[in-house]
C-alpha cells in the first residue's frame, strides 16, 4: 500500500471538530496566561509605578497578544489538519470496508503505513478471513 495520502482534508466535519476543539483549547490557554500576567502586574507594579505606566504596559501587553494568537491560531489549525488526517483516513477507509461487509462483499482493510486505527483494522480483517 502507498505510504502516503494526497488528501490531507479527508473527513471535514470530522478533523474539523478536533480542530475547533484545539483553537478553543489554545485559546483558552492564551487568555487564561494572559489574565494571570495581567493580574499580577498591577498587583505587583501599579503601587510602584503608577496608573500612566500600567497604561503603557497595557497597550503593549495588548499588541503583544494579537500577535501571538494571530500566529499561534493558524499554527495550531495546520498541525491539528495535518495529525488528524490520519485518524480520518483509517476511519473513512474503515466504515467504507464495514458498509461493503454489510452488503455482503467481504474486502480486506487496507490502511496507509502512517495510519492510526491499524490494530483495528487488522481485527476487523481477522473476523472477516474467519467469515470467508
Amino acid at each position: 500500500m502507498n505510504t502516503k495520502r494526497k488528501k490531507v482534508l479527508v473527513d471535514f466535519g470530522l478533523q474539523f471538530r478536533y480542530i475547533g476543539l484545539a483553537v478553543i483549547v489554545s485559546l483558552i490557554s492564551v487568555f487564561a496566561g494572559w489574565y494571570s500576567c495581567w493580574t499580577i502586574m498591577q498587583e505587583k507594579l501599579l503601587p510602584a509605578f503608577g496608573i500612566s505606566i500600567i497604561e503603557a504596559t497595557r497597550k503593549t501587553a495588548y499588541k503583544n497578544l494579537y500577535i501571538s494568537v494571530a500566529i499561534l491560531l493558524p499554527l495550531v489549525a495546520t498541525l491539528f489538519l495535518f495529525f488528524t488526517h490520519r485518524l480520518a483516513g483509517a476511519i473513512f477507509k474503515i466504515k467504507k470496508a464495514l458498509s461493503e461487509i454489510e452488503n455482503g462483499n467481504i474486502q480486506k482493510i487496507e490502511l496507509y503505513d502512517d495510519d492510526d486505527l491499524k490494530n483495528i483494522a487488522e481485527g476487523i480483517n481477522n473476523i472477516t478471513e474467519k467469515l470467508k
